[in-house]
């Protein structure tokens, strides 16, 4: 019984914590932090096609909302090509680097790691399918 108490605790506090890491809004100002701009956060004036009014900053002062930066429709011009993820660190937005692999679950991506051998194969066979 304590089991099942503590189980159901535990996914009351973990539901919510990977909805809001997988929500569109905290992608949009990750994916805009992960380009290397800072985020501007203002929920006063909602945008008029998205729920927040989040503002990505770019090195020159020109600002476009994250979601709309993220989705190509502002700021084509700033975006950078992102090296690979190297070991330990997050490959959202981009690929492990060769040899690395990082394990699907749900809520914010696991860190790349490295892999065995038989590992690696089934993991190609797995992205051709």
């Amino acid at each position: 019984m304590i089991k099942k108490m503590l189980i159901v605790i535990f996914l009351i506090f973990l539901v919510p914590t990977a909805l809001a890491e997988i929500s569109p809004r905290y992608i949009a100002m990750e994916f805009c932090e992960a380009q290397g701009f800072v985020v501007e956060q203002g929920n006063e004036i909602p945008d008029e096609n998205y729920n927040f009014y989040d503002l990505c900053v770019f090195d020159n002062g020109n600002k476009c909302n994250t979601y709309e930066f993220q989705s190509g429709e502002c700021g084509e011009e700033h975006k950078k090509e992102l090296s690979c993820a190297k070991e330990g660190e997050s490959p959202r937005f981009r690929g492990c680097c060769f040899g690395l692999y990082s394990p699907p679950i749900i809520g914010p991506p696991a860190a790349c790691e490295k892999v065995g051998f038989f590992q690696s194969i089934i993991n190609w066979l797995f992205s051709i399918l």
